[in-house]
């Protein structure tokens, strides 16, 4: 899958930047409806705990075509986006359509903003895979909503986008 789908993946999952860029085949868990997707290492894993993402079948979708294993996300040169190469993606992407940059937190930030308007902050914290709503009420006291309305654009147009016009890790 191209860069542009990972950001819709990004967007549907609310995962922090480094999953999505890292999601490996073989880490997904196949439902019927859905999939759960365990990353091997994440940021909590210290603490000795696990992280689920549900992957709703919109995002299956955008995933391509299944394989066994091996990165999901994968650049020209077949290995996974770095940070960097992530980052660089996105702001091309607000250059080309017009926008002010967005980083790749901010999808996930704006994918919990999204999720706690609907569904109040338990659903927001079970999408970010927070042990608390305390640390999940953190994202929504740092004047972010502006923000979460120039993701809402980016998304929006980015749906509509080619792989080609997104752009691609050099």
């Amino acid at each position: 899958g191209g860069s542009v789908n990972m950001v819709r993946v990004q967007c549907l999952a609310g995962m922090r930047p480094r999953e999505v860029r890292l999601m490996r085949w073989e880490e997904i868990r196949w439902e019927s409806n859905c999939a759960v997707y365990a990353p091997r290492r994440h940021k909590v894993e210290h603490y000795g705990r696990d992280r689920w993402i549900i992957l709703v079948a919109e995002a299956l979708e955008l995933l391509g075509e299944r394989e066994t294993e091996g990165y999901v996300f994968k650049t020209r040169l077949d290995g996974p986006y770095s940070d960097q190469g992530y980052r660089q993606e996105l702001q091309r992407a607000c250059e080309r359509i017009g926008l002010r940059r967005i980083g790749p937190a901010d999808i996930r930030r704006a994918s919990a903003t999204y999720a706690r308007c609907v569904g109040g902050a338990e659903r927001a914290q079970r999408l970010l895979g927070h042990a608390s709503t305390a640390m999940t009420e953190e994202y929504f006291g740092l004047g972010w909503m502006d923000q979460a309305g120039a993701v809402d654009e980016l998304v929006d147009r980015v749906w509509t986008l080619r792989e080609d016009q997104f752009g691609e890790e050099s």
